[in-house]
Formats: structure tokens, C-alpha cells, sequence
């Protein structure tokens, strides 16, 4: 079960670590060259989602395939490469389904996540997504073989095909690609979405406010 489970977790970390790596900005005074260059958003969504699945997939099924290849041959090794790439991908739909932008371009949002509140959430859809998909998956093998886990693997790209016309079908909304912070409209945690340049800049403008004496 541990050698099954690891490419997964390689998978986890690769694409929330990426999810998390395109959220911050790299700098913002230079942004303007994406600005002035007329990316429209779907062009800007088929670069974060080719960029994504080119950096995840390819590693996740190669350590898939040579860790269940070399204990149990080629055929079980191939399908366990092609269930985690299935999965893998289905992890990247879902990490970018409310992303719109350019990578590195927008204004940091600390808190956005909100892990401190739902971890327990998190840290569920994670052993789902490694230990109970494998659990899953040797299921199936013991039934139906190689073949059955193939088919497995055939569904769950289903998913992520739905996953990404849902994406595609949300782009219609969007007239142009973002390059400021969304902000919550919870009144209870605006501040704390507020980018580190924006929180300083409203703090300094508060003491200068509080500084003028009253006529």
C-alpha cells in the first residue's frame, strides 16, 4: 500500500505546491509587460493548465510505473501509471477551477485558503485522494485485473474532462484577464485579504488620519 500511495503524494505535493507557487507574485512592477499584451483569458487559462499538467503528470506516472513495475511487471505497473495519471490530472482540474489570471502577476491574498479554519477538510480530501484511491484501485485489481484499473482510470478522467468544461464554461463571465486581488466580501476577513502593500498602504493611511487635529 506504501509503494502505490507514493506517487500520489508526489502528485499532492507537486500541484498544491504549484497552486500555491502561481498565487504569488513575482514582481509587480514588471506586470505590465502581460498588461500590453493583449492575452486574452483563454489563452491565459490553456497556458496555467498546459503549464500545470506538463509539471505534474509526467513524474507522478513515471514514479507510478517504475515503483509497481518493478514489484509486480509491466502490465500492473503500467496501469497503476495510468490510474495516478488519471488522478493527477484530476487534482489539477480541481486546484484550477477558480484560478483566472496570469501566474505570478496578481497581488498576494494571505488567508485565502482559509486553512486555518477548514485543515480538517483538507487533510480528509488528501487521505481520500492518496490511501482510500488505493484502496480503490487494488480493489478493482483483484477483480477485474489490470483492465479493471484501467477502466477505473477511464472514469475518473471523465471527471476531470467535466471539471475542465466547467472551467471553460465560467471563462464566458470573464471579459478580461485579472491582474488585481479578489477580495472577500466577508467585512469579518477583508483585511486579511488584503495584499501586504495594500494593508500597509491602509494602516499609514489611518495613523496620518488620526494624526490631523480636529478643527
Amino acid at each position: 500500500m506504501a509503494i502505490l500511495v507514493m506517487p500520489l503524494v508526489v502528485s499532492a505535493a507537486l500541484a498544491c505546491g504549484l497552486r500555491i507557487l502561481i498565487a504569488i507574485p513575482a514582481e509587480m512592477n514588471a506586470r505590465w509587460v502581460f498588461q500590453t499584451a493583449a492575452i486574452t483569458t483563454w489563452q491565459a487559462d490553456s497556458a496555467a493548465h498546459k503549464a500545470m499538467l506538463l509539471i505534474v503528470v509526467p513524474p507522478v506516472m513515471l514514479v507510478a510505473a517504475l515503483s509497481a513495475g518493478g514489484l509486480w511487471g509491466a502490465a500492473i505497473g503500467g496501469a497503476h501509471a495510468v490510474y495516478c495519471g488519471a488522478l493527477a490530472i484530476l487534482l489539477c482540474e480541481i486546484a484550477l477551477l477558480t484560478y483566472r489570471g496570469i501566474p505570478l502577476t496578481r497581488p498576494y491574498v494571505p488567508g485565502g485558503s482559509r486553512f486555518h479554519f477548514l485543515w480538517a477538510v483538507y487533510l480528509s480530501a488528501f487521505l481520500t485522494y492518496t490511501y482510500s484511491a488505493v484502496g480503490l484501485e487494488v480493489t478493482v485489481l483483484r477483480w477485474a485485473g489490470a483492465t479493471g484499473v484501467v477502466r477505473a482510470a477511464a472514469v475518473v478522467g471523465g471527471f476531470a474532462l467535466a471539471l475542465w468544461a466547467a472551467r471553460k464554461y465560467r471563462l464566458r463571465d470573464v471579459d478580461a484577464v485579472p491582474f488585481e486581488a479578489d477580495l472577500l466580501d466577508d467585512e469579518t476577513f477583508k483585511g486579511f485579504n488584503l495584499s501586504e502593500i495594500h494593508a500597509a498602504q491602509a494602516v499609514a493611511a489611518q495613523g496620518r488620519s488620526n494624526r490631523i487635529p480636529s478643527a
